[in-house]
């Protein structure tokens, strides 16, 4: 990145590998985070400004977990090679067994694997550098001031006073001039219902004299 941008960025901890080749890393920037990919000398970039950042979000996973129930296996089948009365087989698995209690007790006291994403308004990328739980978070605490500084911090004074942009709020309400332009000029009045039922009292007589002349004709 050169010795220009050594002064201007500092860089965060947590590396991550790819799959095939090259691995993550974030650095901190004046006023952007940088996300770079690195493989084989080239270099990817990704820039994400304090003041578009809207959330970054950690959750647990279980990856490491399985990890530890994988390294604790693979280590007591090679240890059941202890119990061989071959000198060869039992050099072999204590080798080995000792190698993969060494890689589970690494992994252990790494702590649990996380997955980091940060997102703005345009997108959401996965900050792959933070896989594990206790980076992540230091990470975090490193990042939340400067997001303040940028944004502001919302308070429970300032919440909820912020104005709601609905353009139900905004529209101005109709009155009875407007109701009538849109009406050909005729003001229209609510019904409570009583003239309908008056009229439907008044067919009533005749629904019963045409329902008996029915049943007479019968």
């Amino acid at each position: 990145m050169g010795a220009k941008s050594e002064t201007m960025y500092k860089r965060l901890p947590g590396k991550k590998k790819n799959l095939v080749v090259g691995y993550y890393t974030l650095f901190q920037g004046p006023d952007h985070l940088l996300l770079i990919f690195s493989r084989f000398g080239y270099e990817d970039y990704k820039r994400f400004y304090y003041t578009d950042i809207q959330a970054i979000s950690t959750r647990k996973t279980t990856t490491a977990m399985i990890q530890n129930i994988i390294m604790a296996a693979i280590g007591l089948l090679f240890g059941l090679n202890l119990m061989s009365d071959n000198e060869v087989s039992v050099a072999i698995g204590a080798i080995m067994a000792g190698i993969f209690c060494i890689l589970l007790f690494i992994n252990i006291m790494r702590g649990p694997t996380s997955e980091t994403f940060i997102q703005t308004a345009v997108q959401t990328e996965k900050l792959h550098s933070l896989h594990r739980l206790r980076t992540a978070l230091k990470v975090m605490d490193c990042i939340r001031p400067l997001v303040i500084n940028s944004q502001g911090q919302m308070t429970s004074n300032t919440f909820g006073s912020t104005p709601v942009r609905a353009e139900s709020v905004n529209r101005p309400s109709r009155t009875s001039d407007q109701s009538a332009s849109e009406t050909g000029g005729k003001h229209t009045k609510s019904e409570n219902g009583y003239v309908h039922l008056t009229v439907f009292g008044l067919f009533i007589p005749e629904f019963c004299t045409q329902i008996s002349a029915m049943n007479t004709l019968q």
